[in-house]
């Protein structure tokens, strides 16, 4: 948990980043100072101390945070759903229940799943320019949702509620009611 959250921080902080880079590449004809507003005569923060890096060493770094976060996000997010309730049951699901053997379906979903992990990771190494990471990003977050959506589809709901409810619900029903005693 802790490296998901760490991951979500970063990739935040990574995409505002990224936005600043753009901002700052447009607005780089008119003024040589990172501006919030054209109108605002006001600095951002850091004054030039952004500009002690050329701008291809920033691109590449900014582009490092944002890929690498963006996989620990997902890679993290992933990890949470197999071990929530458990990989026996998660290959349960992928099992087929005339063969039982693991469906074409599940290990394609996964290894699907699996490479938009790791070409996200990449991307940073042949790609720095803001714009494209960021439509990149998008692009990715939207497969990874229908990748999401379509592994429920396919593998279809798991309805069984988990081991410590079960067990919860066993002990209610062995437990006797409290008796008054005044």
């Amino acid at each position: 948990m802790l490296f998901y959250s760490g991951g979500l921080i970063v990739l935040g902080s990574s995409y505002k980043m990224l936005l600043y880079e753009y901002l700052y590449l447009k607005n780089a004809t008119t003024t040589s100072h990172r501006m919030l507003f054209e109108f605002v005569p006001r600095w951002l923060a850091g004054g030039d101390g952004a500009l002690q890096f050329e701008t291809s060493d920033r691109r590449q770094r900014i582009a490092n945070f944002f890929c690498f976060s963006m996989a620990l996000v997902w890679f993290c997010s992933d990890t949470k759903i197999l071990i929530h309730r458990g990989i026996r049951a998660n290959l349960n699901r992928s099992m087929s229940k005339v063969t039982g053997r693991v469906r074409i379906e599940g290990l394609g979903l996964a290894l699907l799943r699996l490479a938009l992990v790791a070409f996200i990771a990449t991307l940073s190494l042949y790609e720095t320019n803001p714009a494209v990471l960021a439509v990149s990003g998008l692009a990715g977050i939207t497969a990874e949702i229908a990748l999401r959506i379509v592994t429920m589809v396919v593998l279809g709901f798991n309805e069984l509620p988990n081991e410590g409810s079960l067990q919860i619900e066993e002990e209610e029903k062995t437990r006797e009611p409290l008796q008054r005693t005044d």
